[in-house]
């Protein structure tokens, strides 16, 4: 019978056997601590297709777990979006719906809408570290030298909401990866 270690071991080029089985994963991986962000954008007038909502920064070596959308109130008639990354200080995009491409409709008051299974990413991405994720949607960075070091988590307007004020509230639970 055979024995096979994860990621949680140094392993040599087969899963069945480990270089020293004292070593174990980064912090990042093995006993983290839960880091939590939380932003909320109220739009001030109707958004159009294609506007961009920011929400928070994360680090290139952030290890996203879980991703969630809330919405307060009626955002008009016609209101869905994508979720994805930009570069920071208004920069351009890296992936508007990499984690969500399935244009979310924000029009009706929404709880916790899980946003990070519906994009290019899904279940198995989960505790990848923020560039890692990055190479599964349009761009590519290849390492995480190669990778900016912070990124924006944002919302693309895909259909316009209809009023103003609409409330938008993300959340993220991540594990840093000096933690």
């Amino acid at each position: 019978m055979a024995d096979f270690y994860s990621d949680h071991y140094t392993a040599t080029a087969s899963s069945t056997s480990q270089d020293d089985p004292r070593i174990k994963a980064a912090p990042g991986i093995a006993h983290a601590k839960i880091h939590y962000k939380r932003g909320s954008v109220t739009t001030t007038t109707a958004t159009a297709a294609g506007d961009v909502l920011r929400f928070f920064q994360l680090k290139s070596s952030d290890r996203l777990l879980e991703l969630r959308a809330s919405t307060v109130g009626d955002a008009g008639t016609s209101a869905t979006a994508d979720f994805g990354l930009h570069l920071t200080d208004g920069g351009a995009v890296v992936d508007a719906d990499l984690f969500y491409a399935g244009n979310l409709d924000i029009k009706a008051a929404v709880a916790g809408v899980d946003v990070m299974k519906d994009g290019a990413v899904d279940d198995h991405d989960r505790g990848k570290q923020l560039w890692e994720i990055s190479d599964e949607g349009a761009s590519s960075y290849g390492s995480l030298a190669a990778a900016p070091s912070v990124f924006d988590v944002t919302a693309t307007i895909v259909a316009e909401v209809a009023i103003a004020g609409a409330e938008i509230i993300l959340e993220a639970y991540y594990t840093s990866a000096g933690s």
